[in-house]
């Protein structure tokens, strides 16, 4: 038998071990719900009752800060029930992200990649977030960017955009120039979050694919809508200077610099 045969056969008998209700000693408690929700969306955290298992022993090998957690007691993020409290995930990432540990291939989706690379993050399991980082430099698509870059965002995973930036790049010229153009066309562009529409910008943008006339147009119009939201959303830009359309338009010259008639187009902004 070879080695790889040997690793097949182990992580299968591993993974058969994940539905062990003896084996599985430490249980994963959802209770708080999840504190991450898009900040555009007025959405309460979803508080749930699902629980997820798992061996320790698994988690410990995998990763030092479960280690840590579980040798030092953590007594302070067990619930009620005795079950480690996780107020920072949903339930279907995470037990995607557990099934990692039952050598289970973890599959990822422009939907779970950002709660995924959190976690991959958070507890510092170094093989999946190779796993993650392979995904996004080589797995997207068109349609999956705008999404992708939300989930990463929302989970606050902006050192990941530089893997986004990179396809984006490399891609330019290999994805047709209507695609692209559609994308800065839809509604999703013109929704997006400033942090969304500036890595957009700084990968897509910063080539000569697109002419620089067309993309600052879409940039305006985004701005528009952008500017004249809910005055909940005015009151925040008012307190923070970098989600201001006016600031963050005119500080667009790093990405591109062809951009000949950029003064006498800021007066539509104000």
């Amino acid at each position: 038998m070879s080695q790889i045969e040997c690793l097949q056969l182990f992580s299968q008998h591993l993974s058969s071990t994940l539905s062990d209700e003896e084996l599985n000693d430490v249980t994963f408690s959802f209770n708080r719900g999840n504190a991450y929700v898009d900040e555009k969306q007025d959405v309460e955290p979803v508080v749930t009752s699902v629980t997820v298992k798992a061996n320790r022993g698994l988690l410990c090998v995998l990763s030092p800060v479960f280690r840590s957690m579980f040798k030092n007691g953590m007594k302070e993020s067990l619930d009620k029930c005795g079950a480690v409290a996780i107020d920072d995930a949903s339930p279907e990432p995470f037990k995607v992200f557990i099934e990692y540990f039952y050598g289970i291939a973890p599959q990822i989706t422009a939907q779970n990649i950002g709660p995924l690379t959190y976690l991959a993050e958070k507890y510092l399991v170094s093989g999946l977030q190779k796993i993650c980082g392979k995904f996004l430099s080589q797995s997207m698509s068109i349609s999956s960017i705008i999404p992708i870059l939300i989930t990463l965002h929302v989970h606050r995973q902006h050192n990941s955009f530089a893997h986004c930036r990179q396809w984006m790049v490399q891609q330019a010229t290999q994805i047709s120039v209507d695609e692209i153009l559609a994308l800065f066309k839809g509604d999703t562009f013109l929704s997006s979050h400033h942090v969304i529409v500036g890595v957009l910008l700084s990968g897509f943008g910063s080539t000569d694919v697109i002419d620089a006339a067309l993309l600052w147009q879409f940039v305006l119009k985004w701005s528009q809508i952008y500017k004249h939201g809910d005055e909940q959303k005015e009151e925040h830009q008012k307190a923070n200077a970098s989600e201001n359309p006016l600031w963050f338009c005119k500080n667009l010259m790093f990405i591109r610099k062809d951009f000949p008639f950029y003064r006498l187009s800021m007066h539509t902004l104000c």
